[in-house]
């Protein structure tokens, strides 16, 4: 199918913006403009996936009713354009039971006499894929009148394809007027079961080519661990415990209808409800991994504080599915500014032809390694120790020939000596970051020393990457390293009007003592914290 002018509201409607262009022209269109907003940012844009359906693929509908131009009753949509209400006689994107549907609602309102004052302002339909099910919503703002009554039945009795007829005022929970509350669906073969307002894909067939391709850039494992935070009717849980993954953690903002897991018999999933920034933070309190974070907010994208929360996890994978190209690139650039990611894919998905209703995956890779400092790196140690020497604001730096100072070289000279730990922060191949720590004595101590049994902490981050949360990671991966080796405490120099003093002390670091304008500060180990 070349062109789609045939649609008699294309003028009006709103809601098909694309509809005038070749179908391949359309997805021209939006794979130009996905490369125009995000090659700068990631290594590779795929061209957007289209439908194989283009007409009648609307399984879930949304009716508005009024009066057409004439004053007669109709149902129809509010433009996109107008923001009013415009009759429809037919739309070619929904599905044909819904459409037979509506030719009935027209007709009957006419003949049980309620054209003139049709009591329901919205309906929605939810029609089962591959079977003829369909589970209607009425919106009424007020009580039901007996000939509203008599009209519902009647439309049941003449399409036995309805399951269910529930009714809403569009503030309280919806009640049953009549048979099923929700309507079983399948999608990549697993089963829900959706009440009338579910926000479900309104196309599955493609939303399972949508929900495939993220779960192939995710590359879950077996034995992985997976987040997933905001997605519907937990999705990617389901699919990734099918894929193997050994534990899934479900974060929704609301208590969802039923329990998914629990319906298609999946095992290890547990669930959290209520504000997911909350319970991000408590899973990195604990030290939760996560090799894999799923994301999917609504349009508006996902709040500054929730992304932020994320990171305190460090997840090694993240996928983010987007219905907005705006907030998503938004996102995408905190997560990559702020954390140690590089988004590798951006691949669109078309879920609704003719209109700009594009879905956006977008895979990121957590690129921060933390691993010991290899022996021919040894040299570095001179460049670092010259980066964590403190500059007041507003003061030029020493020069370089500073570091042959005794007071500063013995703190890497001769390095490999028993005591000495190094550990490097590494982001695509390139050190950005050191912590290391060196035992001294009393006949030559150094700025943080406490006892010749306690090494001192040194720690220099490369400008770029400060302000990211590096240093605690790189902080607390040492301290890990010294209990293991069975040491008590660490200690470490700070200048009193440094701002890394109030990091040390969120990291459970205390004053021991004071030196001039220094504090040297002890954090206590192998279980001594309190």
């Amino acid at each position: 199918m070349e062109t789609y002018a045939k649609c008699p509201a294309l003028r009006v409607c709103g809601h098909c913006p694309l509809m005038e262009h070749p179908y391949h022209k359309q997805l021209e269109l939006q794979s130009t403009y996905l490369r125009t907003q995000f090659t700068e940012l990631a290594s590779c844009v795929e061209p957007v996936i289209g439908m194989q359906q283009m007409e009648g693929f609307l399984h879930y509908v949304e009716v508005h009713f009024g009066l057409d131009w004439r004053g007669k009753f109709a149902s129809g949509l509010i433009s996109t354009r107008q923001n009013q209400f415009i009759a429809l006689r037919a739309c070619m994107l929904r599905h044909p039971l819904a459409e037979r549907i509506l030719r009935s609602i027209n007709r009957l309102a006419s003949t049980h006499g309620i054209d003139t004052s049709f009591p329901a302002t919205k309906l929605t339909l939810r029609i089962r894929s591959n079977q003829e099910q369909v589970l209607l919503c009425f919106t009424l703002p007020e009580r039901i009148e007996s000939a509203f009554s008599s009209f519902l039945y009647a439309l049941r009795r003449e399409h036995t394809e309805i399951v269910g007829i529930v009714l809403s005022d569009g503030e309280s929970k919806p009640s049953t007027f009549w048979g099923r509350s929700a309507i079983e669906e399948s999608l990549c073969s697993l089963k829900f079961s959706l009440p009338p307002t579910s926000d479900f894909p309104s196309c599955p067939s493609q939303a399972e080519v949508l929900y495939m391709k993220a779960m192939e850039l995710a590359q879950v494992q077996d034995g992985d661990i997976v987040i997933d935070c905001c997605t519907t009717h937990g999705i990617f849980t389901l699919l990734s415990m099918r894929e193997g993954a050994s534990q899934s953690y479900l974060l929704q903002e609301y208590t969802p209808y039923c329990d998914e897991a629990a319906l298609n018999g999946i095992e290890h999933v547990e669930r959290f409800v209520g504000n997911n920034e909350k319970h991000l933070r408590q899973f990195a309190k604990r030290g939760q991994r996560c090799d894999t974070l799923f994301l999917s907010p609504s349009e508006a994208g996902c709040e500054r504080s929730l992304l932020d929360s994320v990171l305190t996890i460090n997840p090694g994978r993240i996928i983010y599915l987007s219905r907005q190209e705006r907030t998503l690139k938004r996102d995408l650039q905190h997560l990559v500014q702020r954390g140690f990611y590089q988004v590798e894919v951006i691949q669109g998905v078309d879920m609704h032809p003719h209109s700009a209703n594009l879905h956006v995956v977008a895979s990121l890779k957590h690129v921060l390694a933390i691993r010991p400092l290899w022996r021919r790196e040894y040299p570095l140690l001179g460049h670092f120790l010259y980066e964590a020497i403190y500059v007041a604001e507003g003061e030029e730096p020493p020069p370089l020939s500073v570091l042959e100072d005794p007071s500063l070289s013995h703190y890497i000279q001769d390095f490999g000596r028993d005591g000495d730990y190094a550990l490097v922060a590494e982001v695509q191949d390139k050190v950005v970051g050191v912590v290391w720590v060196r035992l001294f004595d009393p006949q030559d101590p150094g700025y943080g020393y406490f006892n010749s049994k306690t090494p001192e902490l040194c720690i220099a981050i490369e400008e770029p990457f400060r302000n990211r949360g590096l240093g605690r990671q790189l902080i607390e991966e040492m301290c890990k390293v010294l209990m293991h080796a069975g040491y008590q405490k660490v200690s470490l120099s700070v200048q009193k009007e440094s701002r890394a003093y109030r990091l040390y002390q969120s990291l459970g670091f205390l004053v021991a003592e004071e030196r001039g304008d220094a504090y040297v500060m002890v954090r206590l180990l192998q279980g001594e914290r309190g």
